[in-house]
């Protein structure tokens, strides 16, 4: 094949995950883009597409419509050529590697259904396209639009209401990351005058303001450590599983590599060569959760002095007229929230726009590091998502850092959109490396990271201001215990953990005869969870009732890109617990407490449990109402509705527990995100090494790897990571050389 030097062998275990083995780094990443493009060809071009804001063209939606034109309002196109331009030598030449090998598996396959299905065409992958893919993954996927939300608060409720939507709560405390096992008080960032009411009522009143021309009118992971001297065989073992939205196909892709100095196992994004946020090669294993630290500013500008660029793009829409995109740059960063005609606009500052793709400078060396000293080393380099990356290694250390381009500026910014047209919420250049917070070898033996707070208060920088609260980091700690002779089957039970802190909470405050005796496990089968659950979705619903109109109905529903807009019913079920607890009634209408509307939502729960499974509470399952609803973006298309839907067993876990499968209450008790990869790394032994995705390697409906995996990982269970290459030679189901200067 052009583009080869000399031959890679692919091999296929008996899950179809790929085993790519090569004799130079190049050749290893194009077999590795080869590969990803035989089960993932629609996968790539879906997010390809996106990334260039031609997904329209397509299909003509108007979801896709929005998301286009906030693809080009951001410039994601000529922002991922400059990161592109910026990278390595190294990094670019595996980005051209893997887009060659993406080129030559179109050109010995057939289209993928979805494509066919819309009468569409391949364009050949070019190396930028691998930072673009990236870039897709992650610009929606920090702050930008929690602060655009919390704009809104501000405008409808006022100041006072804004902490009450904080992920973290503001009452009790929590295990900070670093230093590991110590507990700090959630309350004390809002309680010390660095987010209180009166802060954030200045600069971010006077953004807010500003945007009224639009509209805007005034009145989710865990990882964990342990080190050797708390496992069974006296080396550490590291596992978790990240959570994001459930997609067809999975977002992560399982995959092994084989070539000079590398022998790694790894998920990988679909089009980004290497494995970079979990892997485990013959030296260390590594995997990552979301620091929520903040890399991303909005800064409200005066249209149209603040503009120094101005273009005007189209957004091709199948079956419709183009739809022009005025797309304006500033000083800040591009505009991606209002116009010229408004006189007012809202622009992006983000690390992972300033540098795009800039972390896939450390892949390379990811992969090649022996330690987790060397890791380290390597991950200064680190850009976006800004990641809590825990480590271990064989000769028994274990390890956290923070990883990511940290801006250092005011409070404000951390929480609300700022005023543009001063320099007074500028960058103030980064947090140094050297500066963010780390951690090695503890004496308590072990690092737990759930996205909860990294540090204490005390710590010299402000990372965010978002956090998840302790719950899950609780339950992990719980479940280790101070044991010292843990083993893979004691880190899957916690991986299996559905005890659900906040249900327990819930049932002291409005007591039913079916909690009696019950701890708050979300099992499948529990009558109990069942009840709870949708009595939590009840009460969400009677909530977002209450809220003013302002907060129901998006005014920027025209520029965000819907399917990372979180509906009001959503913000409210992530506060929720945390102003339960806190007994936060500032969204509670007058004369009405939480045990009230509890027992209100309790009583229209049990009254839809008897009318759709019969008054036995026996019949009542959680399972019944809680199931995996991945989302394939074709889903409404007639020729592939069926298709792309793929069933789901009863599910156990629910929003908030260590077994993460996340429902959006007040819209759906199903499961709507929640664990997309999980993984057992053994450091005394590589090949009792676990790992499982949900659905299965292969996006292709017909493959029988589509959702050969879907089983298993429903019922936490694993299977295991194949690295050594007589077993693999041995179990492999099929083969596939690849030769330099063949046609195919």
């Amino acid at each position: 094949m052009a583009g080869l030097d000399a031959d890679v062998t692919i091999r296929r275990d008996p899950w179809g995950i790929a085993h790519v083995e090569a004799s130079t780094i190049d050749d290893l990443f194009f077999g590795q883009g080869f590969v990803t493009a035989q089960d993932r060809l629609w996968h790539l071009e879906w997010d390809r597409l996106r990334a260039l804001g031609t997904m329209a063209a397509l299909t003509g939606a108007p979801a896709d419509v929005v998301a286009d034109s906030f693809a080009r309002r951001a410039r994601l196109p000529d922002a991922s050529r400059r990161g592109y331009a910026a990278l390595s030598d190294q990094a670019r030449a595996a980005c051209d590697a893997h887009a060659a090998g993406v080129n030559a598996a179109m050109g010995v396959g057939g289209l993928p259904v979805e494509l066919q299905a819309l009468g569409a065409s391949l364009e050949p992958w070019e190396g930028w396209h691998c930072v673009a893919v990236f870039v897709i993954r992650h610009v929606n996927f920090a702050t930008w639009q929690h602060k655009l939300w919390r704009a809104r608060v501000l405008a409808t409720l006022g100041a006072d209401a804004v902490n009450s939507f904080r992920l973290e709560g503001s009452v009790g405390d929590t295990p900070v990351i670093v230093p590991p096992g110590v507990r700090a008080a959630v309350g004390v960032l809002s309680d010390g005058g660095l987010f209180d009411a009166a802060a954030l009522d200045g600069p971010g009143r006077a953004a807010t303001a500003a945007l009224e021309p639009l509209g805007l009118q005034l009145s989710g992971s865990n990882a964990w450590v342990v080190a050797g001297s708390r496992t069974a065989t006296g080396a550490p073992i590291l596992a978790g599983d990240p959570h994001r939205t459930f997609e067809v196909p999975n977002v992560y892709y399982q995959i092994h590599l084989a070539g000079p100095e590398i022998d790694a196992a790894g998920f990988s994004f679909p089009g980004v060569p290497g494995v970079a946020h979990f892997a485990q090669t013959e030296h260390v294993a590594w995997g990552v959760t979301n620091a929520m630290a903040d890399y991303q500013d909005l800064y409200v500008e005066r249209l149209p002095d603040a503009v120094t660029d101005e273009r005007i793009e189209y957004v091709e829409v199948n079956g419709a007229e183009p739809v022009p995109v005025e797309c304006l740059l500033t000083r800040h960063g591009p505009v991606v929230v209002g116009d010229r005609a408004s006189g007012v606009g809202v622009a992006l500052a983000s690390t992972g726009l300033q540098a795009a793709g800039g972390s896939l400078d450390c892949v390379l060396g990811q992969l090649r590091a022996r330690s987790i000293d060397e890791l380290d080393e390597v991950l200064r380099g680190w850009v976006e998502p800004a990641n809590n990356f825990v480590m271990a290694d064989r000769h028994g250390a274990i390890g956290y850092r923070t990883g990511g381009r940290i801006p250092r500026r005011t409070p404000i910014n951390a929480v609300l959109p700022v005023p543009g047209w001063t320099d007074a919420h500028d960058w103030v250049g980064f947090v140094p490396d050297a500066e963010l917070p780390r951690a090695r070898n503890p004496q308590i033996g072990a690092i737990v990271t759930a996205n909860q707070r990294v540090t204490e208060r005390e710590y010299a920088h402000l990372l965010n201001y978002d956090a998840y609260g302790a719950s899950r980091a609780d339950r992990i700690w719980a479940r280790l215990g101070d044991r010292t002779d843990l083993d893979l089957a004691d880190h899957a039970a916690v991986q299996a953990d559905a005890v659900s802190l906040a249900a327990r909470r819930f049932i002291e405050l409005v007591p039913h005869p079916l909690w009696a005796g019950w701890d708050g496990d979300m099992a499948a089968s529990s009558p109990a969870a069942a009840l709870y659950g949708l009595a939590r979705d009840h009460l969400v619903r009677r909530v977002v009732e209450d809220l003013p109109s302002e907060l129901r109905a998006n005014p920027f529903a025209a520029w965000e890109p819907p399917s990372t807009a979180l509906p009001a019913s959503l913000r409210v079920a992530n506060a929720l617990d945390g102003m339960v607890a806190a007994d936060d009634r500032s969204l509670v209408a007058a004369g009405l407490d939480w045990a009230g509307l509890g027992s209100e939502a309790v009583a229209a729960a049990e009254a839809e449990l008897r009318r759709r499974f019969g008054d036995d509470p026996s019949a009542w399952t959680w399972g019944a109402l809680h199931e995996a609803t991945p989302l394939h973006a074709l889903r409404q298309h007639d020729q592939l509705r069926d298709l792309v839907r793929p069933t789901s067993p009863p599910l156990s876990g629910a929003s908030g527990t260590v077994l993460a499968t996340n429902q959006n209450s007040g819209m759906t008790t199903s499961a709507l995100s929640g664990s997309v990869a999980r993984y057992l790394w053994d450091l005394a032994d590589r090949s009792r090494s676990r790992w499982i995705v949900p659905l299965g390697t292969s996006g292709h409906p017909a493959s029988p790897h589509f959702t050969d995996q879907q089983d298993l990982w429903a019922a936490v269970q694993t299977v295991e990571v194949l690295t050594d290459p007589a077993t693999i030679a041995a179990q492999a189901i099929a083969t596939l050389h690849l030769e330099p200067g063949a046609a195919g």
